[in-house]
Formats: C-alpha cells, structure tokens, sequence
C-alpha cells in the first residue's frame, strides 16, 4: 500500500458494489503473506459469525489447493476459525464476528480485513477498541470494505462517513470505488431486437466513458424482473450495485413515506373537493 509522510502504511477502504469480489479477493490476497512469513497474524472481522466462517472455510479450500510443492505446511490445529501455519514458514489466520460487541479488542494483528461493516451491529463501538491495535504499527495492512447500504443498516452511517473521510485522506485512510459493472458477473447478454429505454440511454450516456456496457444494463434488467423489492424501489438497485459513489447513498437517506407511495394519492386528490381528516381524537391536546 502507500505510506503516509511520516511512512506509515495506508488503510485501504472499499467501496464497491455486490459481486465484484472484494472480500474474497481480500482474503485470498492476505493468505501469502500469512503463509509465508513467520510470525504473521492476519485478523478477519465478518459482520456475522457464518458470514466469518464461510470466508475462512474458502481460505482453507484455497490453501489445500494450492500447488503442493509450494504449500506452507500447517501447525496441528482444532480450532476451526484459525489457520496456523508452521511457525518457521508462517504465521497464522483467523476471523471473528461483529456480532459480540468486544470482539476487537485486545487484539494486535500485522493485517486486518473487515467485511461488509454497514452491517455490523456496533461499527463506531469496534473500531473504538480495533484502531489502538492497528494505529501505532507502521507495516500494518488493512483493509475496510463493504458495499453502500440503505437507510436500516445497524452502521450505515458510520460506514459513509469512514468513506467520506477516506475520500479525503485523513489520518491513514485511503480510498478505492469500484462500480457494479467492474464486478464480471454482473452481465447478461442483450436480449435480441430490444432497443434501450430512455433511461437506460441517459446511464449509457453519462457512464459508458467509464466503463457501463449494455451487457451491464441487461443484468440490471434482470435483477429488476427477479427481485419484487428492486421493482418497487429502483433506488436500491443504485445501492447495491452503485453507478458512482454519490448517488449510491441517496436511498439510505431515512424517511417516513418513500416519496413513490405517495404519488397516486398525491394524483387522486380533488381540488375543487374541501378535505376533512379521517381521524378520531382518543384525548384532547394540552397545550405547551
């Protein structure tokens, strides 16, 4: 990673949407350094504790994969949240939950990758207890991602302020966006004689310089032909599978209505008709 002025290491943070990898690339990334350097200890922080142990169960399928030749070999081990390695090759692996509230602290890792924090239960409460560990070692590696989240995440804001100060490169943070159409999986093939909706003509023309193909726009179809909830709220498509790292967060702005709900009732409405509140008063109001 970089260094700051004063050569420390920078703290990358993620922003990016559904299946472009990063949590996986993350991990698999942090096993060669773990691997292969003695004394190493990478720290995991999941925000769930299935979600921690399906990463690691695909580190260690990584692991038993890799070429024999050049496999470090492991230290005897039954925990099954750590991988150790032989300690005069390697270092060790291992994840924790966000679900329990001290899970951070009296940590003191070499690298640490936290994943999906928009969706930890105490984010701001964490990283209280984590950054002592990380702050003060220079070589440390870290990595923050997740992707943006609607308005009832536990952490949200938290999250869009940690990238806003990212954006701007305070303390050691540094900052990385990766749009939905950077994830290889988010495509679909343009169906046959179909000509692009006027909407789906404005994206073009505001994001094909950056990368946003009709293969994109017709997995974007998809998702909201296979998703009730996507339909309804087209916001939480730019959520979850963001265009730019801007309008990504308008969606997560908390509201009573959701503006659309209310338009047919905004179109019903009679101006020439006096309206009179449907309401039952239960007890008078008192003043002040």
């Amino acid at each position: 990673p970089p260094r700051t002025e004063t050569n420390q290491t920078r703290f990358m943070v993620v922003l990016a949407g559904r299946q472009v990898g990063k949590s996986l690339t993350s991990e698999y990334a942090i096993y060669c350094k773990a691997a292969y350097s003695p004394g190493h200890d990478h720290l995991t922080i999941a925000d769930t504790r299935d979600r921690a142990q399906d990463l690691h169960q695909r580190v260690h399928h990584l692991h038993y994969r890799w070429p024999e030749e050049i496999r470090a070999p492991t230290a005897p081990s039954r925990e099954v949240r750590q991988l150790t390695f032989d300690q005069e090759i390697g270092g060790r692996m291992r994840v924790l939950s966000a679900e329990s509230g001290a899970g951070a602290i009296g940590q003191s890792p070499n690298s640490n990758h936290n994943s999906e924090i928009a969706w930890w239960a105490d984010a701001p409460g964490q990283f209280t207890l984590l950054w002592p560990a990380l702050i003060q070692s220079d070589n440390a590696l870290v990595i923050n991602e997740c992707t943006p989240a609607p308005a009832d995440a536990p952490s949200v804001e938290w999250w869009k302020d940690h990238c806003k100060d990212a954006k701007m490169g305070l303390g050691r943070l540094y900052y990385k966006f990766y749009p939905f159409w950077d994830g290889k999986r988010n495509t679909r093939p343009w169906p046959k004689h179909s000509k692009p909706t006027q909407e789906e003509l404005s994206l073009l023309n505001k994001y094909s310089g950056q990368g946003l193909t009709l293969p994109n726009l017709a997995f974007r179809r998809f998702m909201m032909e296979q998703d009730a909830q996507l339909r309804r709220n087209p916001e939480l498509f730019r959520i979850f599978y963001p265009f730019d790292d801007l309008s990504c967060w308008v969606g997560g702005i908390k509201s009573v209505l959701h503006p659309t709900l209310l338009t047919k009732h905004i179109e019903a409405l009679d101006p020439t008709v006096t309206w009179a509140a449907p309401y039952v008063e239960w007890e008078a109001p008192e003043k002040g």
